[in-house]
């Protein structure tokens, strides 16, 4: 049934991440299947919730912010062709930069930011979202579409949202110390 996505030009492939970025256990049967297929000259774009990388595609990092290695290099090797866009949220601030030739494209958040206390600058963070334009020809376009006449939102100015890990004596710790550094 899959083969018959070699007869498009463009893809468009969503995949969820979940965990501490890894992909879902129920593709690792979509990875079986997709592995004979060759998809040579069509254009791909890959949507998932975390970012692969966040400056190389072989960074070793393992954590909760991009996705694993292993997995990372299951989901490009399976494909056995160049992907065009891989476009996701997660980090919620807005970049659009190149890697290893395929343009990365990080969507902001539409409801808050995280202060840079509590998390490091990769991008811009504003409130937004991306509008991506896919062409007939196959050619690609976005743009960070803002949220106006808004108040730009802490989500530390609201504990409730993430209930037990405010409590968490060493969220706060840490929290105290990145404000202060």
């Amino acid at each position: 049934e899959l083969a018959r996505l070699q007869a498009f030009d463009v893809l468009l492939i969503g995949i969820p991440t979940w965990n501490v970025g890894e992909l879902q256990q129920d593709w690792d049967e979509v990875f079986v299947k997709l592995a004979p297929l060759r998809f040579d000259g069509i254009k791909i774009a890959l949507f998932g919730h975390k970012p692969l990388c966040d400056r190389a595609l072989d960074e070793a990092v393992v954590g909760g912010r991009f996705l694993n290695p292993g997995s990372r290099n299951e989901l490009l090797g399976c494909l056995q062709a160049p992907v065009a866009v891989i476009a996701c949220g997660h980090v919620h601030q807005y970049r659009d930069t190149i890697i290893a030739g395929t343009r990365h494209v990080w969507a902001p958040s539409t409801g808050f930011v995280l202060p840079d206390a509590l998390q490091p600058r990769y991008g811009v963070k504003q409130l937004g979202w991306v509008e991506h334009r896919f062409h007939a020809d196959g050619q690609y376009g976005c743009a960070l579409m803002e949220v106006t006449d808004t108040t730009l939102l802490h989500i530390t100015e609201f504990p409730e949202a993430y209930g037990a890990f405010w409590q968490d004596d060493a969220v706060r710790k840490t929290m105290a110390e990145r404000a202060t550094a």
